[in-house]
């Protein structure tokens, strides 16, 4: 039986020092008009797939092992706090990325992966383009999102991507990671911290 149903996406997790920085930034504005992500729950959505069951899900595990495994460590750099989404009438308050073809590259090569597979139900590619954000507040209700915008320089490395698991409930979403696939290791030993 295939019963259970599975709310599943493909992410990149932060780091905890990250985490903790954007935890200060929301603790000093928690009084805005918006609906913090928890800390713990920040992360950076690659691939939105949506319900599937327990062997769906197994097919996600290996397709995502497959494309994941040929791609190295690499670095994502957050720029600022700003609204989003970029282009529209926004709704959320985002920690805003710099363009990462790499990281682009990876996402594309996912989706174009799961719309291949037969055995999982996934058709959604998106046209818009892809802006490397995290979702740090929803507006409530009807109230505007506050301009905001806070210039960042923050660089950390990416050294795995998390199928996560996402649960509705009445406090907020809830995520877990259901499986970790490691990047390989950059190995350049002309490379040196020494300046």
């Amino acid at each position: 039986m295939n019963k259970a149903k599975h709310r599943i996406f493909i992410a990149i997790n932060l780091p905890k020092e990250v985490k903790d920085y954007l935890a200060k930034f929301e603790k000093k504005h928690f009084n805005w008009p918006v609906r913090w992500t928890k800390p713990e729950s920040l992360h950076i959505t690659l691939v939105f797939i949506g319900y599937v069951g327990d062997v769906e899900l197994e097919k996600i595990k290996e397709i995502t092992k497959q494309v994941v495994c040929n791609y190295k460590e690499f670095d994502v750099v957050l720029e600022k706090i700003c609204p989003g989404p970029i282009n529209t009438r926004p709704r959320m308050i985002w920690v805003l990325g710099k363009r990462n073809d790499y990281l682009s590259q990876l996402k594309e090569e996912l989706e174009n992966a799961f719309i291949s597979s037969s055995d999982i139900p996934y058709n959604r590619k998106e046209n818009r383009e892809f802006f490397v954000h995290i979702t740090l507040a929803r507006a409530r209700g009807f109230s505007k999102i506050p301009a905001v915008d806070v210039k960042l320089n923050m660089k950390f490395k990416v050294n795995s991507i998390e199928m996560m698991e996402s649960k509705l409930l009445p406090t907020g979403a809830e995520y877990n990671v259901v499986e970790l696939f490691e990047l390989s290791k950059i190995s350049n030993p002309s490379t040196s911290n020494i300046q």
